[in-house]
């Protein structure tokens, strides 16, 4: 006889899958939980199926390095590599935001949320002829993008993550 409980459990996809690659992780409000992999992203439903979701608008996912879900309830997703700007999903569609609708960096490695509300995202890469030092910081709140970078104090354009802590501190 024996008897023991499992306390970990493999990804189904088996090495070397760049499904199995896990880069970020969200719930969602429905209780799924949606995984950023090396090959877009795996959304593990509450019954047990999974979904993958390899494109978005028309647009071939690859490493996913940022799954978030704001106090809305829409699911976002960035790549520090591969995606342009970020992925919104409302429940019914994608929606894409870059540089036209404000968000200037081309790679998000990371989004983050906050209490109040407000979306992070922070971006990586090469720096430009307006960003030498790296794309920075963007935070969307009321329905805006608005840049935070080395003139506003970081030390570097290129920002991996983020706290805020319980007194409002930032931390990057």
């Amino acid at each position: 006889f024996r008897e023991s409980s499992q306390l970990w459990v493999g990804r189904p996809h088996g090495f070397p899958s760049l499904r199995d690659r896990v880069n970020a992780l969200a719930f969602a409000p429905d209780s799924a939980l949606w995984v950023g992999t090396a090959d877009g992203v795996d959304v593990f439903e509450a019954l047990g199926a999974i979904r993958h979701v390899g494109e978005a608008r028309g647009i071939r996912l690859r490493t996913v390095t940022a799954v978030a879900r704001d106090s809305s309830g829409n699911m976002w997703i960035g790549s520090g590599s591969d995606l342009n700007g970020a992925l919104r999903w409302d429940g019914r569609r994608w929606t894409h935001f870059g540089a036209r609708e404000g968000l200037g960096a081309a790679h998000i490695h990371r989004i983050v949320v906050t209490r109040s509300g407000a979306i992070w995202f922070l971006g990586i890469g090469e720096g430009t002829a307006d960003q030498p030092d790296g794309p920075g910081a963007f935070v969307l709140d009321s329905g805006r993008f608005r840049h935070v970078g080395t003139d506003d104090g970081l030390p570097s354009g290129r920002v991996y993550d983020f706290a805020e802590a319980r007194d409002g501190t930032r931390w990057f």
